[in-house]
């Protein structure tokens, strides 16, 4: 008779785990997506088309441009292989920005929308 009870204690107790939901998978995460220069702040573009891979070169554009005074966020579009710098005007100066790009190499970077587009040494804002 013991067994049977010991039997039927195990099944109750077996059972009643199954019914305990897994909290972790029941949470649902609210998440937005990260907007670039949600600020609105002035934004100047580079083309860097001389980006060749998009671990290492674009983490090496972003990183550049991030590092320039007045450089608020930078966004890095790989296969467009443009860059996106949102700026305090105040304190961001494009033509130093061009210059780290270009002393890294990134030898064919241009300032986007300006007068002359086609020499990487003569851009200004």
């Amino acid at each position: 008779m013991r067994i049977y009870f010991f039997i039927g204690l195990m099944l109750v107790f077996v059972s009643g785990c199954q019914d305990v939901k897994n909290t972790v998978t029941d949470i649902e995460a609210v998440a937005s997506p990260a907007v670039f220069n949600a600020a609105g702040a002035p934004t100047v573009e580079f083309k860097v088309p001389d980006m060749m891979c998009e671990e290492s070169c674009a983490k090496a554009v972003h990183d550049t441009l991030a590092a320039q005074p007045g450089a608020v966020e930078v966004q890095v579009d790989f296969p467009k292989r443009l860059a996106t710098v949102a700026v305090d005007e105040e304190a961001f100066d494009p033509q130093a920005a061009l210059d780290a790009l270009l002393d890294k190499q990134f030898s064919e970077a241009k300032l986007v929308g300006t007068e002359d587009s086609d020499s990487a040494t003569d851009k200004k804002l």
